[in-house]
């Protein structure tokens, strides 16, 4: 009777382990973004970084001017998921320019700059006064996504230990009762 409960328990905690390996693990959401200067004058070259794109595919890119036409073409990231985008504007790129960057269907950033005139120059930053130092309108670092990096919950472990308490609760209900 005891090598009966053994191969019980014993299949019940192989079962469980099987479970909790092939359990697939969640999938994060890509973290893409692109990062440019907020000004840029007319002849000079702008640097547009790309980070977080999944590695070597195809990124789709699209350059809208307000109030012009929108251009779109395609970027590799490179084995790290970076992609970078430089070039000089020209007169008629002056204005609010978006580009938008999108990897499957998971993964997309944006950012937007202005083009200036040659020689013009930005107008001066906001100040905050709240004294933190951020600018007005800054996204908040305390919260969001990364807050819960590592914390993947309880799933597989979950399940496994529902399973092996259920092979101990049917050990204990097949046991024989006592022999006097």
């Amino acid at each position: 009777m005891h090598a009966r409960r053994a191969r019980f328990l014993g299949g019940s905690m192989l079962f469980a382990v099987l479970i909790a390996t092939a359990w697939p693990a969640p999938v994060a959401a890509a973290e893409c973004a692109l990062t440019a200067p907020a000004y840029v004058n007319v002849g000079t070259q702008i640097e547009i970084e790309g980070t977080g794109f999944p590695a070597s595919m195809t990124v789709e890119v699209s350059l809208a001017i307000e109030g012009g036409s929108t251009d779109e073409f395609t970027l590799s990231s490179d084995a790290a998921g970076a992609v970078h985008l430089a070039f000089t504007p020209e007169d008629i790129d002056i204005g609010l320019t978006t580009i938008q960057a999108t990897a499957g269907s998971d993964c997309t950033a944006e950012v937007t700059y202005t083009v200036l005139a040659a020689g013009e120059t930005p107008p001066p930053a906001p100040v905050d006064s709240s004294g933190t130092g951020a600018a007005p309108g800054a996204p908040p670092t305390d919260t969001g996504a990364d807050m819960t990096r590592g914390a993947t919950g309880a799933g597989p472990w979950g399940l496994a230990l529902v399973l092996v308490a259920a092979g101990c609760l049917g050990l204990l209900l097949t046991r024989p009762p006592k022999r006097r």
